[in-house]
């Protein structure tokens, strides 16, 4: 009977390594150790493969089976580059190479194909097979990692997101402050454009108010490249717009289109922001008092360049536009209104003062608080001296109780 016993045993963890057996007379062993490594072999859960110098399988345990959904015999005898992914082939060529010099490189992972047509992800290792003092090819192991990387890549996207979110929310932070510290948007929108750009790619960023009234479309803020007939100030037609689209649906669009006559048949006015350039465009409303007042604008050259992600910022980076806007409209409005009041006085103390008519303002008591030029002619008084008098000292004792 015998027993087989290795120096440097067949890892089931880590690097494959090159076993050295020794056989010693046993009376406890029931096989011999040809019939021990077999059956280790064909028991391990990761696939055991030998190659000859050429790159052919000439043997797979069964784990091949398991992990690929290919048989055995469909791959003994090919070349084990066929399984491997084309983007992987020169890095697993280079790694065999070294091997056919007699060297063991270090474990490598790359990917290759089931039959189901998925691509598996597998950590690679390969040990000379060396005869008559010569190297003919390769013994090795792969271990699938297949869900291990895909964890990993879970977890470094976890990771960058929240980076990417911790970031967003600095940035939408600045530019929120920004945003509320000033009546005059034209001021920071600059900065403004500067810090959104470091969150979300643009070429052109810019605020496009709602008149609904109006019908029309007018350009408030730009930044970023020029569109011949959308700088600000400039204004054009509501009706057919995708501005329209946004403002009847409530909600955001994203128009990505390298067909110049697509886009002449669904939104004419967007065609010369195309031939500036523009292939995609990321449009949010900006909502006050569940209506559309403004709709803030994305435009990069890039085909598709936004996707739902660069939307949901898009949307963020709106949020904090909409009660800006509002306000600034509200605060416009109310200078507007004191402009025409501003006028409307004006006008009055014109008519108060060249009419031919006597006319005068007194208070409860009889002071006279303003006269006009007619009153000033007839009474003969300069300004001064009837603003210090009362209407009494005017009419006269007898008929001051009537006018009382």
């Amino acid at each position: 009977m015998t027993t087989v016993v290795s120096e440097s045993s067949i890892p089931l963890m880590g690097e494959f390594e090159k076993s050295s057996l020794v056989v010693q007379e046993t009376e406890t062993t029931p096989w011999d150790g040809e019939e021990l490594y077999r059956n280790l072999v064909e028991s391990l859960t990761d696939v055991i493969y030998s190659l000859t110098e050429d790159g052919t399988i000439t043997s797979l345990n069964p784990a091949f089976e398991k992990l690929t959904g290919w048989s055995r015999s469909e791959w003994i005898g090919r070349s084990f580059i066929g399984m491997v992914h084309p983007e992987d082939i020169p890095q697993v060529m280079e790694k065999f190479q070294e091997v056919l010099k007699g060297e063991v490189p270090p474990p490598s992972e790359s990917r290759f194909l089931s039959k189901s047509g998925e691509d598996l992800v597998g950590e690679f290792t390969c040990t000379p097979k060396v005869k008559d003092g010569r190297v003919v090819g390769g013994l090795g192991i792969i271990r699938d990692v297949t869900q291990r990387k895909h964890s990993d890549e879970l977890m470094e996207r976890s990771r960058d997101a929240a980076k990417r979110l911790a970031q967003a929310r600095g940035i939408l932070s600045e530019v929120g402050r920004m945003i509320h510290s000033t009546f005059n948007l034209e001021e920071v929108y600059e900065r403004i454009a500067e810090e959104v750009h470091s969150l979300l790619h643009f070429d052109r960023m810019s605020i496009d108010l709602v008149d609904e009234e109006g019908g029309r479309v007018i350009v408030r803020y730009s930044a970023g490249i020029s569109v011949p007939g959308q700088q600000p100030g400039n204004a054009f037609s509501l009706a057919g717009s995708a501005t329209e689209v946004v403002t009847r649906t409530r909600s955001g669009l994203m128009i990505q289109t390298e067909d110049r006559e697509e886009l002449v048949s669904l939104f004419p006015a967007l065609v010369p922001a195309f031939e500036a350039g523009i292939r995609s465009m990321v449009m949010i409303p900006l909502l006050s008092k569940e209506k559309v007042i403004g709709v803030l604008l994305f435009q990069s050259t890039r085909p598709r360049a936004y996707s739902d992600q660069e939307m949901k910022l898009a949307e963020s980076v709106g949020s904090l536009f909409e009660g800006a806007i509002a306000k600034i409209q509200l605060f416009t409005e109310r200078i507007r209104m004191e402009e025409e009041l501003r006028e409307i006085e004006a006008r009055y103390k014109a008519l108060f003062y060249r009419t031919l008519y006597c006319i005068y303002i007194h208070d409860l008591e009889g002071r006279f608080l303003d006269v006009n030029e007619a009153t000033l002619n007839l009474l003969e008084y300069s300004r001064d001296e009837i603003l210090s008098l009362q209407l009494s000292s005017i009419v006269g004792e007898e008929q001051w109780p009537s006018v009382q």
